[in-house]
């Protein structure tokens, strides 16, 4: 081995030791990185735990809260429910009251009424009336307007429960037309009239059977009146029509006498009547 080969192979010494610090130093660099992303790593790892338990925490605090609102919500519906149900009670207790109250004054409440339900009673009644009776009105629900004018009501309650009666009148034939007797002047002589008084200003005449019967003013306004019918629950005494019947009778059916329909006039008791008249019953 020469100076040439002895130097050549110092240069490669030379260069390999070159070689190897630099790789030494490469290689520490590149640990230093690799300790720095450890690091990080490491750090991103606690941020991750730290942002879960963080999440978590958040996640249970939302879920007790979504909870309570929606325990809320429930308390909120609850509460709509139970004050609807109390507004109800309310409303039955004073519907009840007025209708108790109502009932036992004899006035009927039609919303409160199944009337259908009385209809159907009614017509069921009808059919098993004996012959000759029926109701003074015809039973179809829209007359019920007619029908509760003879209806009487009551109302009473036994062990919480309320129980109404309603009564219905039952008439028979024969009616009576009610007869007012009207006095119009009556002349005398020269310009002089006289106007007789009446004795008997309302009388109810039967004159296919010749009865009759005499009514007061006040007892006709106790009778039901539906247009031109009066149905009375009072039982009047009724008389035969004879030659002793009042004036006001006799005029009104025409009884048979020897004098002039004038003399018939005159020679009862000295009255001279007009009859104003309206079917009744």
């Amino acid at each position: 081995m020469d100076a040439d080969d002895a130097k050549r192979i110092y240069e490669q010494l030379q260069l390999l030791q070159g070689n190897q610090q630099t790789i030494q130093h490469v290689a520490k660099h590149q640990l230093k990185i690799m300790n720095a992303i450890i690091g990080h790593i490491d750090h991103l790892e606690k941020a991750i735990a730290y942002n879960e338990d963080l999440l978590s925490n958040v996640t249970t605090k939302m879920e007790l809260q979504l909870a309570r609102y929606t325990q809320r919500e429930n308390l909120d519906e609850y509460s709509q429910i139970i004050l609807a149900i109390l507004t109800n009670l309310m409303t039955d207790v004073v519907r009840t009251k007025e209708y108790l109250v109502t009932a036992r004054k004899g006035i009927l409440r039609t919303s409160y009424l199944p009337l259908e339900h009385i209809i159907k009673d009614l017509r069921e009644a009808a059919s098993q009336l004996n012959r000759g009776l029926h109701f003074p009105f015809q039973i179809k629900l829209e007359n019920w307007h007619s029908i509760e004018k003879y209806t009487s009501v009551n109302a009473f309650v036994i062990n919480n429960y309320i129980f109404t009666t309603l009564r219905f009148p039952i008439i028979a034939y024969p009616t009576y037309k009610i007869i007012r007797a009207m006095p119009l002047p009556m002349y005398e002589l020269s310009n002089v009239f006289k106007f007789i008084k009446v004795i008997h200003p309302i009388i109810a005449i039967d004159k296919e059977n010749n009865h009759y019967t005499l009514l007061r003013e006040n007892e006709l306004k106790e009778c039901i009146h539906d247009i031109t019918m009066y149905t009375c629950e009072k039982n009047f005494p009724i008389y035969q029509t004879q030659s002793d019947a009042p004036c006001e009778v006799q005029i009104f059916t025409n009884m048979p006498t020897p004098a002039t329909p004038e003399l018939r006039v005159r020679t009862c008791l000295g009255k001279y009547h007009i009859m104003d008249y309206a079917n009744g019953g």
